[in-house]
């Protein structure tokens, strides 16, 4: 028998014991509630507690002999190296899944940069999280800017799925290249225009995406404004589309992104936006067009 079968022997020993122990405190407890609510409405405890009395009597003697604290220390001891080998063994296995997943996504043309627990993906953060259930992977736009999916057990099969469903949906879900910069003006124009203002400086860049995103609409929902046919155009979409626009200007007009301060991010009132491919970006909160040179 090994040092490993052996701490497990003594632990599961101890752990039954405690289980025994543990029954007998519990009727003990409840026998001594009862001989207590007797007593304090003055009834005769040798004749209505009778049964009761004798089970304090039996297991008290037995409860002073059962070693409670030995037998805490003797879980605890057991314990202790158990749960590192499990950890270890645990940490093996997340090894061996992030090597796997490091080579179907290689194949993809994605990388798997950084180190256990947290993971960069290209433009995707993959956060592993131990929980009571188990392992979850967390799948986030940016430097966890927004939570695009969660997998369950982290397995490398839909771990991998996600991220690859994650790309394919960000970038099923933009404006054709052509159409984004005039359809961002207009947005910023009827961004102005909703404030009673001319079109001239920065607005709000979120104003800017509500507008942007009734652009965004086909057809169908300006015949018939529904859930079903809503064409979802939101911050991350925007975000991963400013990233790649190589235009910056539309009708003679520049566009420019006013940098947010700390109380916009931590307000909401800012735009993630990538500068690099490796997922470093910077914070907006206005956005603006002006007349090129």
């Amino acid at each position: 028998m090994d040092g490993q079968d052996s701490l497990l022997e003594q632990y599961l020993k101890a752990a039954k014991e405690l289980a025994g122990l543990s029954a007998k405190m519990e009727k003990t407890s409840d026998a001594a509630r009862k001989l207590g609510k007797l007593a304090s409405t003055g009834r005769n405890l040798a004749v209505e507690g009778a049964e009761e009395l004798s089970v304090v009597r039996k297991l008290l003697p037995e409860l002073r002999e059962g070693n409670l604290g030995g037998l805490l220390t003797a879980l605890h001891d057991a314990l202790h190296p158990l749960q590192q080998a499990a950890e270890a063994a645990a940490q093996k296995e997340v090894l061996h899944m992030l090597e796997e997943l490091h080579r179907r996504l290689a194949a993809a043309g994605l990388t798997l940069d950084g180190r256990f627990p947290e993971l960069s993906c290209g433009i995707f953060t993959l956060l592993f999280e131990s929980t009571t259930k188990g392992l979850v992977a967390s799948l986030y736009y940016g430097p966890r800017i927004a939570r695009l999916e969660q997998v369950a057990g982290a397995e490398v099969d839909k771990v991998e799925k996600a991220i690859l469903e994650a790309r394919r949906s960000l970038e099923d879900g933009l404006l054709p290249p052509g159409r984004f910069l005039p359809a961002l003006l207009d947005a910023w124009r009827m961004a102005h225009f909703r404030r009673g203002r001319n079109p001239e400086g920065p607005v709000p860049i979120l104003a800017v995406l509500a507008e942007l995103c009734f652009a965004a609409q086909e057809e169908r929902f300006l015949r018939n404004p529904s859930k079903g046919t809503f064409r979802a155009y939101g911050q991350v979409s925007f975000s991963y589309q400013l990233f790649l626009s190589e235009e910056r200007a539309a009708d003679g007009m520049s566009l420019g992104l006013g940098i947010a301060t700390r109380e916009d991010v931590r307000d909401g009132d800012s735009l993630w936006v990538p500068r690099t491919a490796r997922g470093e970006g910077v914070h907006y909160a206005t956005l603006t067009f002006r007349r090129s040179e």
